[in-house]
């Protein structure tokens, strides 16, 4: 059984409440472990509440290099961008 519908799941990726969050959460763990594996693995566990699997971690990292080549980003913005996808994943908002 479904605990989310893709309204839901769109309502959460535009709102307004998560994106402001995402940069929050991330300045706080980015001032926590500035190194960024250390980064992504806090951010697993904070918002995930799981240990980061290697595949995940070579993913997040292959993605903050590809965000950070973006035209106006820096650090900061693109592991907001990752805070922002995992505050989206199916773990987060799924009740189990």
């Amino acid at each position: 059984d479904a605990s989310i519908v893709p309204q839901q799941a769109l309502a959460l990726s535009n709102s307004a409440l998560v994106l402001e969050s995402a940069g929050q959460i991330a300045a706080r763990l980015s001032e926590q472990r500035p190194e960024e594996e250390a980064f992504i693995k806090d951010a697993f566990a904070t918002i995930l509440g799981i240990e980061v699997a290697a595949a995940e971690l070579n993913a997040s990292t292959e993605a903050l290099s590809d965000w950070k080549k973006l035209p106006n980003t820096n650090d900061l913005t693109a592991r907001t961008h990752l805070v922002w996808v995992l505050l989206n994943h199916n773990d987060f908002v799924t009740v189990r």
